[in-house]
């Protein structure tokens, strides 16, 4: 049960620092406004719907490369119930996920379908590839 917990840890702190990564990157395609202020909602909701798409799209991207990534970890790290553990962490960056879009309003309808369904999966899906590591590889994900 340690190594999931650590696995876990790992996974959430990876997956983090990934989305944080790759939204960096596409504030270099598609920089802020200078001074925006992110603290007052109705600014912001101002500047989602002035937004282009592929700026979305990116952070989309970065919710599937983390969360993959964080799936991942858990993979190499976790043990018997890594599986489980992956889960577990797609529920929490699903509820983080989800938090982020109410504090930050103004996400078009799509956006908020497509965000929400990413995470379990994609951590999921990590932990497959995982897998995938020959001298990890049993053929087989654990429980």
């Amino acid at each position: 049960m340690g190594r999931n917990l650590i696995g876990l840890a790992a996974g959430l702190i990876s997956a983090m620092f990934v989305i944080f990564l790759v939204e960096k990157m596409g504030h270099a395609i598609y920089p802020p406004p200078e001074g925006l202020d992110m603290s007052d909602p109705e600014i912001w909701k101002e500047h989602i719907a002035t937004v282009p798409t592929g700026a979305l799209v990116i952070v989309l991207l970065a919710y599937v490369i983390g969360s993959t990534a964080g799936g991942f970890i858990i993979g190499v790290i976790g043990g018997k119930y890594s599986k489980i553990f992956s889960l577990v962490l797609g529920a929490i960056l699903l509820i983080l996920g989800l938090i982020n879009l109410i504090i930050l309003p103004g996400h078009p309808v799509w956006f908020w379908i497509l965000s929400l369904g990413l995470y379990i999966p994609f951590c999921y899906y990590g932990l497959v590839l995982s897998r995938k590591i020959p001298e990890r590889n049993s053929g087989e994900i654990p429980n």
